[in-house]
């Protein structure tokens, strides 16, 4: 007993190593704001990766910057997670003719890699009211 008290003394002088808290790592992306007098603000992106987790779909937003006609990746990519019930205007999507879907009824077409474009509709608060097929710039 004498023994094992002792080195309980002995560990109780010995400091401790300093806790290391993990420090929050921030996200670079911030939603778009709208302009003044306008409803929602776009952020033209590809939408991919679409994993349904319960009430909500998570997919990889990989924003695009226009010129000259066409769309290009900047290189930054942010997570979403949306209601399943999020609206999408697709034209291409639902085979040709203009239609208002719901996001969970493109999953399939939506998980795999980034084939698909979209203006991506913010409001004011940052959230994210629908999503629009950006069917011109093509696959």
């Amino acid at each position: 007993v004498a023994l094992g008290g002792l080195s309980l003394v002995r560990a109780a002088r010995d400091p401790e190593p300093p806790a290391v808290l993990p420090t929050a790592t921030a996200s670079p992306f911030v939603p778009p704001t709208p302009a003044p007098g306008a409803e929602y603000a776009e952020e033209l992106a590809y939408v991919y990766d679409a994993v349904a987790e319960g009430d909500t779909v998570q997919v990889t937003v990989e924003p695009l910057r226009t010129a000259r006609g066409g769309a290009t990746p900047t290189g930054e990519v942010h997570t979403l997670t949306l209601p399943r019930g999020t609206p999408v205007e697709a034209r291409r999507l639902s085979g040709g003719n203009p239609a208002d879907l719901r996001l969970d009824e493109l999953l399939d077409r939506l998980a795999a890699g980034r084939k698909w474009a979209f203006a991506i509709d913010y409001d004011g608060e940052g959230r994210v009211h629908s999503l629009r097929e950006a069917y011109w710039l093509g696959d």
